[in-house]
């Protein structure tokens, strides 16, 4: 969650600044400037890492009761006081061809109001705010005004959502792991020691002193009332660490259950598994059932064909995550996406379907050979649309249950995330709210007609608002939250083309173009080494790794879709999994020769560049580049693999993809091992930047400082940039205009 900061309310000085409302409980009226939106200048033509910060990030889609108001968020961003805010607009959604609709501002605040949603009568918008010293449940009306606290939880909400019938609220909170060192010597009260007794004693970039729970509440006239903790004793948590939000957890339609996902493990068991299930909360009785390890339960398969991934018959076992799950309109269906086996975060992720009546689970798009993401029922409550990357570019597409047959509905040269079904003219649906699940299961549903409204982004442009009809694909925004900057940028081109790979395969590969790009002249050229290792290398938008930055600054930039990428399939994405440096490696120097062949490229002036298993690349290769490259630069990269193992808090990822580090009988695991970028430190001749955050727990910093003493020991140039309150990324604003200046300024010194 975002840093939340005081709430202001200013109508007490609207005299002066017009347009803001009154302070309200536990608000005070201070004079905070509000970060809002920066106009573009005149003199901005190329983009910059400054003009990074000045763009609006949108997100939040969330879509009210009426299916026609459409909420979401803008984050703004300010270098100067080095902070954000998010403000919230509502706008409604054309019914036909329309110009761009004129959206409602909501919120106008210094208080950074976080994770809005509407009241299921849409005539309120709920949202959290530190405003009363912790982050707290607020209500305000549909058009912003009348706002109020309604909780006062002790250790503040962490996400929530109203139940449908609006009488209760879910929301998260976290509850001590155990006792505190000062609880169980209180003669101590000044000691800071942390004491462990097993894994996972820290996570990403926190110690382990707390874990996430599911509460559900009474929402009265006082607040929130008679909160009962659905993990009450158990010491596990829901939604799941380090990224998992209220998308982990759901509401049925009825609101007479909690559905929530959960890895009921502990210490080691916890640091080595990826198994998790889903668990449907009866809030009646406080019974918990487990929906996806009920042996109970049949698989169908739909198309009923076992599929084949990568070799092998792929089974309906639910060993791996289950997670993320959406009940369907009627409330018979359960969405959820899968994985097959435990250990192995980057499986095939599938769509399964529980059916509640039946009692059995639905295995949907078997035939399809993609990762599915952002599931959404149409109003039929039998149709799904989702989001895969197919191709290397993320789409949307769409199945029924009864078939399980996919039919792609986009595709466009962009990425496509956060759908929402946007309903059209139902028949026959039952009128008014089911007495209970069972008539609810019963009701009679026809098909829908309609249409999504979703989040876009390309390598051009961040996220905007775009309608998507469902039954041509085609798109129209909804938002241009950042037209006015961008009219004025000369932007770069980006260019597809097949390289031939070294096991005879095409791998598609990205090639961005600088502005006013000529190919009378010579340019230096970049190539990305991705991270992951399956990271999916698509259409994305990323205010770090920015390709349209890097060509913006006069570099041909060269991303492949190297071996053990999502987005091509299930085998190409399994190849590198105890492969390390075999296939992906030689892709890397394909791709880049490939490119550097062109009269356009200055092959004396390549670059190699990467972040995580991108870093680790760069480590391996500053090795074994045979002088291709001038300059290189590893951000959180993997340099001595055997202290990976040991330092790294998610265990089963590194037993899976290179494998355990005492398994001497097994060759692949000692190939891995043997082939350790810090064991070629001494073939190192090129100057290296090398880049770490000191709360990185998933790679310690410690890989940097390693790094970049073996340079330092051999000769080699070198430059270190620590962060000492940033983790695997970077995300203070100040923090990263530091880190892209260093990049380029160390980028040009050998480059230009």
């Amino acid at each position: 969650m975002n840093r939340l900061r005081t709430f202001l309310w200013l109508a007490a000085v609207a005299s002066m600044m017009p347009g803001c409302r009154a302070p309200q409980d536990g608000v005070e009226n201070n004079m905070e400037p509000i970060i809002e939106k920066q106009p573009a200048g005149p003199a901005d033509t190329l983009l910059t890492p400054e003009l990074l910060w000045r763009i609006g990030r949108v997100g939040g889609l969330q879509l009210a009761p009426d299916g026609r108001t459409l909420l979401y968020s803008v984050q703004y961003y300010n270098l100067e006081q080095n902070n954000s805010n998010k403000e919230w607009y509502a706008l409604t959604v054309p019914s036909g061809d329309a110009t761009l609709p004129v959206p409602e501002r909501l919120t106008k605040t210094a208080g950074n109001e976080q994770e809005a949603s509407w009241s299921p009568d849409g005539q309120s918008v709920y949202f959290l705010s530190s405003a009363s010293g912790s982050s707290q449940l607020w209500r305000m009306d549909k058009h912003g005004g009348n706002r109020q606290r309604i909780s006062d939880v002790k250790d503040g909400i962490e996400t929530f959502r109203v139940s449908p019938d609006g009488r209760m609220v879910l929301y998260v909170s976290t509850v001590p792991c155990g006792p505190s060192v000062q609880e169980r010597y209180p003669d101590l009260p000044q000691a800071t020691g942390r004491v462990y007794n097993d894994l996972m004693f820290r996570h990403w970039d926190e110690w382990t002193a707390s874990l996430p729970h599911p509460f559900v509440a009474n929402l009265g006239s006082a607040g929130l009332e008679d909160a009962v903790d659905l993990l009450a004793g158990e010491p596990y948590e829901s939604p799941m660490r380090p990224f998992g939000g209220i998308e982990q957890l759901a509401w049925s339609p009825d609101s007479r259950c909690v559905v929530y996902t959960c890895r009921k493990l502990q210490g080691k068991d916890y640091a080595l598994s990826t198994h998790s299930d889903l668990y449907l909360y009866d809030i009646a009785t406080k019974t918990t059932r487990n929906l996806t390890s009920d042996g109970t339960a049949e698989t169908i398969l739909r198309p009923s064909t076992p599929p084949v991934r990568a070799g092998r018959t792929v089974t309906a076992a639910r060993n791996g995550y289950a997670q993320n799950p959406v009940f369907s309109p009627d409330g018979r269906y359960i969405a959820y996406e899968s994985m097959e086996r435990d250990g192995y975060e980057s499986d095939w992720n599938r769509l399964m379907v529980y059916d509640l009546l039946e009692n059995r689970h639905l295995w949907l798009a078997t035939a399809f050979d993609g990762d599915v993401s952002s599931l959404c029922w149409a109003d039929d409550s039998r149709t799904l649309y989702f989001v895969s990357a197919v191709a290397a570019v993320e789409q949307v597409f769409c199945t029924h249950v009864a078939d399980g047959e996919v039919r792609q509905v986009t595709d466009e040269l962009c990425d496509i995330h956060g759908l929402v079904f946007i309903p059209g003219n139902i028949s026959n649906k039952s009128e008014g709210a089911p007495s209970s699940i069972d008539s609810r299961l019963e009701s009679s549903v026809k098909r829908a007609e309609g249409r999504l409204v979703a989040l876009r982004q390309s390598m051009l442009r961040p996220d905007e608002v775009y309608l998507i009809d469902t039954a041509t694909g085609a798109m129209t925004p909804l938002t241009d939250e950042n037209g006015s900057l961008f009219a004025g940028l000369q932007m770069p081109t980006v260019t597809k083309r097949m390289v031939r790979t070294a096991d005879g395969g095409e791998m598609l590969t990205w090639v961005v173009l600088p502005p006013h790009f000529s190919p009378d002249k010579t340019y230096p050229a970049l190539l990305f080494c991705t991270g992951g290792p399956q990271g999916t290398n698509g259409q994305f938008w990323s205010y770090r790794w920015n390709l349209a930055l890097m060509a913006s600054k006069g570099y041909v930039t060269v991303l492949p879709n190297r071996h053990g990428v999502s987005g091509m399939g299930q085998a190409w994405k399994e190849q590198i999994s105890r492969d390390y440096v075999g296939l992906n490696m030689q892709d890397y120097l394909d791709a880049i020769d490939n490119v550097a062949a062109e009269p356009y490229v200055d092959r004396n002036r390549l670059g190699c560049v990467g972040a995580s298993y991108g870093g680790y690349s760069v480590y391996w290769l500053a090795g074994h580049h045979d002088g291709r490259f001038k300059a290189f630069i590893a951000h959180s990269g993997i340099f001595n693999a055997e202290a990976q193992y040991f330092e790294t808090e998610e265990l089963w990822f590194e037993n899976w993809d290179a494998g355990s580090f005492w398994d001497r009988q097994d060759a692949a695991v000692q190939r891995y091992y043997e082939a350790s970028p810090h064991l070629f430190s001494d073939r190192w001749d090129t100057p290296i930047l090398c880049i770490h955050g000191e709360k990185d727990f998933r790679i310690a910093y410690t890989q940097a400082l390693q790094a970049f003493t073996a340079a330092r020991l051999r000769g080699v140039e070198a430059e270190l940039l620590v962060f000492p309150d940033e983790n695997h990324w970077i995300s203070k604003p100040q923090n990263s205009v530091l880190w892209q200046r260093t990049f380029f300024e160390w980028l040009d010194r050998w480059l230009r």
